[in-house]
């Protein structure tokens, strides 16, 4: 009861504090109210009523608790957060809040503050808020004008560079990026000396800052240099601005490299031109941007009097300008040079003095982008035929018409569905007036839009709309506008782009670009039924037929027969617009675009063997001749029967030749290898014989050996040359198992102890392991007989033979070294060939084949292994042998 009555003394000693100024808080427009510590109102004023109204239907009493009223939970949650912030912490603080009792939401800054009645503890809170709509709104609608500004400065086709005094870039536009080829985060780590190298010079040489107004410019041609180092011509417009107290220096550059062709190819042209005017009976004359005579024909110089010297090079005024016409031929020239053509009535001055009338027809001459790199001029003496003057003046008007350039067409279409704004090339294509246009919607009945099959679009379906509904861009569609008048649709290129307001989900309205393709839309109808008579002619072909668009990194189709499907599994109208990375293996692809652009670039045909998916093709390629694209085309056959067979003949070949080589072995073998040992037996038989009658029984105990060894040899070549005709006619059997390799070692090295023990040879194993190993062991054991024989064969008496063996990954790796006489390259080359293998001699006079290693291969390769020889003349050899470890 003390803590109430306490309670209610401090309440009211609050509400009496502020009693004297309540008639000033109720009139406030401000949003004014005070709690106290237990959230219960001690005073308000009329606008915070309103706002408790609108919130939960009726103001709130004096005393009444702010948080127990029927609000949203959030919202007490929200607000109970903010006042214990002051009650709890003591805090002061300012935060915007917005309040949303109607459609459009009001942005309100509130203020909170203690109140501190005995100076000891926080005893309430004080809150003031500011309405802060308006300002937000003006927010708004500069952040709004800084993106139509950023999407107009985007869509510019000048490059646009921002930079300060130090040379820093600080900003650029889309076509500066494009061109330059650095992204935007790499630019704006430049400054303007990495992409000017002379920028320096100048800028401190012309004193750019200083002379620079801030409504006046300065224009100068430079060399701007790209990220991969090229370099190209360019036009700087510069002007100083001034942002937040600093100066920067906001450059236009344009690039003259287009310009500068056109002025070489305007120069390198002037003899022909000359010698195709020349025949004129009209005067006429080329002049460059200062005035100055590039050319003029005869006609020209006999109308004047003046001659050629006395014209070319000369600007104005020039001598045969009347001194009374100077001003109307300037203005007749300057309309010219803004890109209108001029058709007028001069007086010129002969060099004798004497006057005479001209009808001037003055046309200015521009590159493809339209900028205008001079003018022309034809000049009639119209003294004898003063009578056609209007016949001509019609008819010179109607020829100059066709000069004219149509502008890419733009509008702007709000959120609503109503166009905002609209070029005069747009309202052209269209047909109408701005009146007529401005205003109007995608739901308007006087459109009349269609797409390529003359399907009429709803107008949720015109590109325009559809950017505004999905707010993505539809980009390069076609379609057909309908333009009463002509009773005929005019045809365009439609790129719609939407534009969003910060952190909005929706576009606020849409930028579209127009390109007007009616002539060429007409062109490609033409051609259709032609083109559909060739189209079935190569669908029909078993030949794979295309045609592509190269440049130097990517070769892109245009066209390819649908039978494509045969040899990659995409039809051909698949196929068109893909470039070959998109269609085959990189690696293939790389290979097919470094030979397109061959063909296109050197203008050559040629012609390949190609391999895919193993099928062989042969393809021929060759250019097609167009302006302004590098094509070619060509065609591709499936050869694959035509290689298997050439494939099988070769094999045939070969095998014949191998055959020759087994035949031409075997009989030498038979012939002269078999026959030396049978000859030792017999001649030794005879001599025991012999001694034998004699009774002469002394040496016959080295005869006897003599005869076992030449037996022991023969019965060796014998073994060898069974099992090699067996494995060459397919007759030996592979019979693997499972079997420990260490005994089948050991066996070998004993069968071979005695011919190493003659030689005083050691045997050393070095054995790791006793794995288990799939083979054939007659095979095996053969291998490790032929190895070791060779190893004691070719190493000196006293020498070492070593065996060893280790683990590989799925392998087990054999290896017989010695330390004998060794091999060089060219003996190691012809090792295990039939047709080339030769037998050598070993450190005491022993006698071979080469038969055996030619077997070890043989076997070793029936068993999926591999065979190697290491060797140095001199030093030793080292014979290496692998088998799968299953």
């Amino acid at each position: 009861m003390e803590n109430d009555s306490t309670q209610q003394s401090l309440s009211n000693e609050i509400s009496k504090t502020f009693l004297t100024t309540e008639s000033i808080i109720q009139t406030a427009s401000d949003l004014i109210w005070a709690i106290d510590s237990n959230y219960c109102l001690i005073f308000d004023n009329i606008t915070f009523q309103e706002i408790t109204k609108k919130g939960i239907g009726r103001s709130l009493n004096k005393g009444e608790n702010v948080l127990s009223q029927d609000w949203d939970p959030g919202f007490l949650s929200f607000w109970k957060e903010l006042y214990d912030r002051v009650l709890l912490k003591g805090e002061r603080f300012t935060i915007e809040i917005p309040i949303v009792f109607s459609p459009d939401p009001e942005h309100v800054e509130f203020s909170f503050s203690p109140l501190n009645i005995n100076k000891q503890m926080v005893n309430g809170v004080l809150i003031m808020g500011r309405n802060i709509t308006s300002h937000h709104k003006l927010i708004k609608e500069k952040e709004k004008e800084e993106r139509k500004y950023k999407a107009i400065v985007d869509q510019a086709k000048e490059m646009l560079f921002l930079h300060d005094q130090r040379g820093n870039i600080v900003e650029v536009n889309k076509e500066a990026i494009r061109n330059s080829g650095y992204t935007r985060e790499e630019l704006l780590k430049l400054t303007v000396y990495n992409i000017d190298p002379d920028a320096k010079d100048r800028l401190d040489s012309e004193n750019i800052w200083n002379t620079i107004g801030p409504l006046s410019e300065v224009s100068f041609e430079v060399r701007h240099r790209r990220k991969d180092g090229s370099y190209y011509p360019a036009e700087v417009n510069a002007s100083k601005i001034e942002v937040d107290g600093e100066f920067y220096i906001l450059a236009l550059v344009r690039d003259l490299t287009l310009k500068k062709k056109l002025q070489e190819e305007l120069n390198t042209s002037s003899l022909f031109a000359n010698n195709v005017i020349s025949s004129m009976n009209e005067g006429f004359t080329l002049l460059d941007l200062e005035g100055k005579h590039k050319s003029v024909n005869h006609a020209f110089i006999k109308m004047t009097g003046f001659s050629e010297n006395e014209l070319l090079g000369k600007g104005a005024p020039h001598p045969y300008w009347p001194e009374e016409e100077i001003d109307v031929i300037k203005n007749a020239f300057s309309a010219t040079l803004s890109g209108k053509n001029s058709f007028v009535k001069l007086i010129f001055k002969h060099k004798n003095g004497k006057r005479f009338p001209v009808v001037i027809s003055s046309f200015s001459v521009n590159d493809d982008l339209g900028n205008i790199v001079g003018y022309a001029a034809t000049i009639k003496d119209l003294s004898e035929v003063i009578s056609f003057e209007n016949a001509l003046l019609q008819s010179e008007t109607k020829y100059r018409y066709l000069f004219e350039n149509l502008n890419q067409g733009v509008f702007y279409q709000k959120a609503d569905g109503r166009v905002s704004d609209v070029n005069e090339a747009a309202l052209k294509m269209f047909g109408l007036s701005r009146n007529q246009f401005i205003g109007k919607d995608s739901f308007d009945e006087r459109w009349r839009i269609v797409n390529e099959k003359f399907e009429v679009l709803s107008p949720l379906q015109h590109p325009s709309m559809r950017a505004l509904t999905s707010g993505e861009k539809v980009t390069s569609e076609t379609v057909g506008i309908y333009i009463p008048e002509k009773d005929e649709y005019n045809w365009i290129i439609i790129n719609a782009i939407p534009i969003f307001q910060e952190n909005e989900q929706k576009p606020c309205e849409v930028f579209a670009t127009m390109e007007d393709i009616t002539a060429r839309k007409n062109a490609e109808d033409s051609l259709s039924y032609t083109n559909h008579l060739l189209a079935s002619f190569i669908e029909n072909s078993p030949i794979f037929t295309y045609i592509k668009e190269v440049t130097p990194n990517r070769s892109k189709v245009l066209y390819a027969s649908n039978n494509y499907d045969q040899m990659i599994g995409i039809k051909g109208k698949e196929m068109v617009g893909k470039t070959m990375d998109e269609l085959f293996p990189a690696e293939f692809a790389r290979a097919i675009t470094e030979d397109d652009w061959q063909v296109v670039s050197k203008g050559i045909e040629l012609k390949l063997n190609e391999v895919l998916n193993n099928r062989s093709y042969l393809t021929i390629k060759f250019p097609i001749k167009d302006q302004s694209r590098n094509l070619l085309a060509g065609y591709t056959i499936d050869i694959t029967e035509l290689k298997e067979a050439e494939l099988a003949l070769l094999e045939s070949e070969t095998e014949l030749r191998e055959l020759n080589a087994t035949k031409d072995k075997f009989f030498s073998i038979i012939a002269h290898d078999l026959r030396s040992p049978f000859n030792s037996i017999l001649g030794l038989s005879e001599i025991l014989v012999d001694q034998i009658n004699e009774k002469d029984y002394q040496d016959l105990d080295k005869i006897g050996r003599y005869i076992f060894e030449s037996s022991k040899k023969a019965m060796d070549l014998l073994i060898n040359l069974l099992e090699w005709s067996r494995s060459k006619t397919g007759r030996i059997e592979f019979s693997p198992e499972y079997i420990p390799i260490i005994p089948l070692i050991k066996e070998s090295v004993d069968s071979l102890t005695e011919s190493a023990h003659q030689k005083q040879i050691e045997i050393q194993l070095e054995l790791n392991h006793n794995k288990l190993v799939f083979v054939d062991k007659a095979m095996i054991s053969s291998i490790l007989r032929n190895l070791i024989s060779n190893a004691i064969k070719f190493t000196p008496n006293q020498g070492k033979v070593t065996i060893k063996m280790e683990s590989k990954d799925r392998s087990t790796q054999i290896c017989v070294c010695d330390n004998g006489i060794g091999m060089d390259k060219k003996t190691i080359d012809k090792l295990f060939k039939i047709d080339e293998a030769s037998s050598r001699t070993g450190t005491n006079n022993e006698k071979g084949t080469g038969l055996g290693l030619i077997l070890c291969k043989e076997f070793i390769e029936k068993h999926r292994g591999k065979i190697w020889v290491e060797s140095e003349t001199g030093i030793g050899s080292r014979f290496f042998f692998s088998i799968p470890t299953y």
